[in-house]
This record gives C-alpha cells, sequence and structure tokens, in this order.
C-alpha cells in the first residue's frame, strides 16, 4: 500500500510525469509518456471544475443543446463531480483501454478529494497512457470499443470495476466512477444515460 505523505504533497505541488498530447486515430487526441514513469508512480492529478450534481445535470443539457464535441464529466463523491469540459489538464485527453497501464484513484488530500491517475507497471517514454473508464450503461446500450488492446472486450459497457478511495491514512475504500468522452458515445446517449446517473445517485 502506497504511503499517503509523499502523494499528497505531490497532488498540492502538481508535480505530474511528462507528457505531451497526440492525435490517436478514431479516438480523437491522446497521451504519450515523454519520460519513463514506474510502476506505482503518480501520473497526475484529474483536474476540473468541482460542482453540485444538480450543476451536472444542467451542464450535460447545456452541452447538447451546444452541441460541444467533448464532454468530460466523472463523479468525484456523493455530492459533487469534476466537470473537465472546458476549464481542465491534461489528464482529460487520456484514453480508455481494456488492458489499461494506469488507473484511477481518489484521494484525500487536506480534507479535500482529489482525483489523481497512478502508473500500473513500468511505462517507458513514447507509451499511450490509458486507464479503463470504467462504463455502467443503465440503458443497457453498447457501443464498439476502440482500445485495440489485445484482450479488447469488443464493447464498452456493463458494471464497472470502481475506483480505489486513498485517504492519507491509508484506509481502503471502493467508490464506482463512470467516465464519459464522446470519443465513443453520441452526444444524447451520453446526456441520456448522465440524466439516469443522477437519478440513480438521488435515490
Amino acid at each position: 500500500m502506497r504511503g499517503g505523505t509523499g502523494f499528497a504533497q505531490r497532488f498540492q505541488k502538481r508535480e505530474y510525469a511528462k507528457t505531451k498530447l497526440f492525435r490517436a486515430e478514431g479516438r480523437g487526441w491522446g497521451l504519450l509518456a515523454t519520460e519513463n514513469i514506474k510502476a506505482g508512480e503518480f501520473v497526475m492529478e484529474y483536474c476540473g471544475e468541482v460542482i453540485s450534481r444538480t450543476e451536472a445535470r444542467g451542464r450535460s443539457q447545456v452541452y447538447v443543446s451546444q452541441g460541444l464535441k467533448d464532454v468530460y464529466i466523472i463523479p468525484l463523491n456523493a455530492r459533487e463531480c469534476i466537470d473537465a469540459t472546458k476549464k481542465g489538464n491534461l489528464a482529460r485527453f487520456i484514453n480508455h483501454s481494456c488492458q489499461p497501464n494506469c488507473e484511477t484513484m481518489k484521494w484525500s488530500v487536506l480534507g479535500e478529494d482529489r482525483v489523481g491517475i497512478f502508473a500500473l507497471r513500468n511505462i517507458s517514454v513514447g507509451t499511450e497512457l490509458t486507464y479503463s473508464y470504467n462504463f455502467e450503461w443503465y440503458s443497457g446500450a453498447k457501443v464498439r470499443c476502440l482500445c485495440g488492446a489485445t484482450r479488447c472486450s469488443g464493447f464498452l459497457g456493463g458494471k464497472p470495476c470502481g475506483f480505489q478511495t486513498r485517504l492519507m491514512d491509508c484506509q481502503l475504500d471502493i467508490f464506482p466512477v463512470w467516465f464519459f468522452l464522446l470519443t465513443y458515445f453520441p452526444i444524447e446517449l451520453v446526456a441520456n444515460h448522465l440524466n439516469q446517473q443522477f437519478n440513480h445517485w438521488s435515490e
């Protein structure tokens, strides 16, 4: 289990791994490592505007009406979401893979919930960074996965694995997360699912 203090300091100081954007064929933007990253290392924080679930619901509807191509909204906790659609960092461009080399974890840093990206294994220079979006679609819709992994599941959907929650006292918890990127999904489908998900959280 990783120690808490060192990672908390890297969150606060924004000490991220070196990366660069590139065009991923058929998948929009992607992110490449420009330095070697060791297994277990903190890659970067998933940054954006922290908003309420109610605001997230409203924004998803606005984004639909505006016809935005890329929308990045993830749940942070039971009350809040992170919207990186218009204000965010490079983490929002990390693509999905069925065999990811990174994972998402929720940390509590100085009493605030933060989402970080961590390396699952050693990542060499020039390798694309990926993690599992862990989609769950209540509508039952299936969308073909474009990750290209050797053991690709073929479709995005099904029960999410959840992501790990690390507190500063190193207690471990599980909290589900869903990533909505319109490289894979039509905006109308995403908006419909967001509304279903918000209703599910409110039950």
